[in-house]
């Protein structure tokens, strides 16, 4: 469904842009906006106009974080999520990766001020993102990790009896918050 939806955006895009340049017909030799700009030649860029940027090849922003994340370079994919976030505020699963990626760009770090700045940043996105969708049983889990790194073990265990609601009979989530919470991670 992805895929028909952003063929049928770039036919759009394409068909657009040569109405825009002229060369569609209209007989417009310049931008459709009443100011002459045209902002794909060095313009200021509006945010979804840099979004846009972010991703030549026409795939998305949440793809291409998504796949960012799968070769492991988070600090690359923090502004491809943060643009689909963006796009979609209420997307959860963009704010659950988001997190993730602040989350493992934290653990790389070695300590100081820039891995705490984004150890907040994770949490206040897993909590975002538990906020849109309460069922993120890997935000829960992540959540309550960084809760005990923060040492608040009250918070953390909180995160566990919210994996205890969502899988009473057990899930790797909950086990590994569990086993962390015991002290044998």
């Amino acid at each position: 469904m992805r895929a028909l939806a952003l063929g049928i955006f770039v036919v759009l895009t394409l068909s657009g842009a040569a109405i825009a340049d002229g060369s569609g017909g209209g007989g417009n030799n310049g931008s459709a906006d009443s100011g002459g700009e045209r902002p794909f030649n060095g313009n200021v860029f509006r945010q979804d106009e840099m979004n846009q940027q972010l991703d030549p090849e026409g795939t998305s922003p949440y793809e291409t974080g998504l796949n960012l994340l799968k070769d492991r370079k988070y600090r690359e994919a923090i502004p491809h999520l943060t643009a689909a976030a963006a796009r979609k505020p209420n997307d959860a699963a963009a704010w659950f990766y988001l997190g993730y990626a602040h989350h493992q760009l934290a653990e790389s770090l070695g300590g100081g001020d820039e891995r705490e700045t984004e150890t907040d940043t994770a949490m206040r996105n897993y909590r975002h993102a538990l906020t849109l969708d309460p069922n993120i049983k890997a935000a829960h889990e992540y959540l309550g990790l960084l809760y005990l790194r923060r040492q608040d073990r009250d918070a953390a265990q909180g995160q566990a009896k919210a994996l205890a609601r969502l899988c009473p009979s057990s899930c790797e989530e909950r086990a590994r918050l569990d086993r962390a919470l015991s002290g044998n991670p």
